[in-house]
């Protein structure tokens, strides 16, 4: 009997399950709309690696009953009234600095998100970065086809004013780091220390790279700063090579140095007490650049007596 009994419990839920949630669709919900998610004005930034592939999204929510034709069309008149609205003086973009790659997108019920791509042209754009006037992209979305209605008039449009940069690896931790590491003679005979390589744009390939130790920037840093660090030893310190790669959809990779206190003890068993630098350059990457201003580490060592 209670079998029965919760069998029937189990069917009738089934049967009641879509019922109520198309209720719940009907009732709290609203029917589908569509808009850029970007819109307005917009400073993407574009990366100077050849011909550069903008998304703009397009985002579709509410009840997904709906399915949606949409089209980017760029335009000058937007443009104008954009200007007139906001006391700007925009021009526009000329037409060798960017191609509408992907200009109509297809929804379905279920889709959410699709995006629009903008094909821009770095060179050119560096061209106009000496103009006195300021370029933008006009873009606005066009539904087509009566297809769906837009969220908000103001969110189907975009003004693009794009700006260049260098791809870059750059260090993590830079300058002088003080305090690093500390050794004692009754400290442990190795410690490892971590710091970090970056990019400054989303990583799509396989990079490596690598590190040197740079006297050059031991001796500027004391001149500089009236300071007498001393180089650290050789034998006292160990890069960790098997580190020194990126792989594709990473942004970031650990730098492993190992520091040894044996390459601080003299072969008669004295003590070299004293601060050292070990200083990290970083040296060559395999792909795009490296930022002249981080790619340069001084990591200081000190060999102490014991208190």
């Amino acid at each position: 009997m209670k079998k029965d009994l919760l069998f029937c419990l189990s069917l009738a839920m089934l049967l009641f399950a879509p019922s109520c949630g198309q209720d719940y669709l009907n009732e709290y919900m609203v029917d589908d709309k569509i808009y850029l998610n970007e819109s307005g004005l917009n400073a993407p930034t574009i990366f100077n690696w050849g011909i550069y592939t903008y998304d703009l999204y397009a985002i579709k929510g509410g009840k997904g009953l709906q399915k949606a034709q949409v089209k980017l069309v760029i335009d000058e008149a937007l443009l104008s009234d954009y200007n007139q609205k906001n006391g700007t003086s925009y021009k526009i973009m000329p037409d060798d600095c960017y191609s509408v790659k992907v200009p109509e997108l297809s929804f379905e019920k279920e889709d959410y998100r699709k995006s629009f791509q903008v094909d821009f042209n770095p060179e050119a754009l560096l061209k106009l970065e000496g103009n006195e006037s300021q370029y933008a992209l006009p873009c606005r979305m066009q539904i087509l086809n009566n297809s769906i209605e837009a969220a908000d008039e103001m969110a189907t449009f975009a003004i693009l004013t794009p700006k260049v940069e260098q791809p870059y690896l750059r260090l993590k931790d830079t300058g002088l780091m003080k305090p690093g590491s500390s050794f004692v003679p009754s400290s442990d005979d190795e410690q490892v220390f971590y710091t970090k390589v970056t990019t400054n744009y989303h990583n799509q390939w396989d990079l490596t790279y690598t590190l040197e130790t740079d006297l050059s920037a031991l001796k500027a840093y004391n001149e500089a700063h009236n300071t007498s660090y001393k180089l650290l030893p050789e034998a006292a310190y160990e890069y960790n090579k098997s580190f020194w790669k990126i792989p594709a959809k990473w942004d970031e990779q650990y730098v492993e140095v190992k520091l040894k206190k044996q390459g601080l003890i003299s072969e008669n068993g004295e003590n070299l007490l004293g601060d050292y630098i070990l200083p990290i350059r970083l040296a060559t990457v395999s792909m795009h650049g490296i930022n002249p201003d981080a790619n340069l580490l001084l990591y200081v060592v000190s060999f102490a007596e014991d208190n």
